[in-house]
């Protein structure tokens, strides 16, 4: 046990690391996954007088379906690439989604909430911890304004953190589920009345 201490003195600190990259990373497919099943479902809110598609590309698919599982893709991947706030705007947009932003008290009413602020910071936290080996960058500080850190610190990722941080996800997720099934149904009742 000594040994390890002194070989891997912030072994702790790696596997809270890889703890907080692995929740983002699912709940980034969770996003994903919930975006292109209402993408598929609220299907004309793709339609864009700013995107188009050759003839040669669209006449490649052999059924309209294809197209369609095409396109969202494209989307899809574009809108990955961006901020964790590009992605929430993305569904306030495109798809008309209204998430509630007001961070109450008490665990219990908020568990539909969208912190915003808290998820953008969990989420560049990941992205340091991957592509800058946990030192903060000018990225980081641009989206997160209100930050105490400085370039080139490292971040460091407490059990409490790690907690805190699965407690913004999983709010996320839940707001998400909830505002999604919502216009689903809406959707399904104006089409059965």
């Amino acid at each position: 046990m000594a040994y390890f201490e002194l070989e891997y003195p912030r072994s702790p600190d790696i596997i809270q690391s890889m703890s907080l990259v692995y929740m983002v990373a699912h709940f980034e497919v969770y996003l994903s996954t919930v975006t292109e099943l209402l993408l598929s479902f609220f299907w004309e809110s793709m339609k864009s007088k700013e995107k188009t598609i050759s003839y040669q590309e669209a006449l490649s698919f052999s059924s309209t379906k294809e197209l369609r599982e095409h396109i969202i893709a494209k989307e899809i991947y574009k809108v990955a690439f961006g901020g964790i706030k590009d992605r929430i705007n993305f569904l306030e947009t495109k798809l008309n989604l209204t998430f509630e932003y007001k961070r109450l008290k008490g665990v219990r009413n908020n568990w539909n909430s969208v912190e915003l602020e808290s998820l953008t910071e969990v989420h560049s936290t990941r992205n340091i911890i991957i592509h800058n080996n946990g030192k903060i960058d000018k990225r980081y500080l641009f989206e997160n304004k209100t930050s105490k850190f400085k370039i080139g610190e490292h971040r460091e990722i407490s059990k409490e953190y790690v907690l805190d941080s699965s407690g913004v996800l999983f709010r996320v997720c839940n707001s998400l589920y909830h505002v999604a099934r919502k216009k689903v149904t809406d959707k399904t009742k104006i089409a059965t009345e």
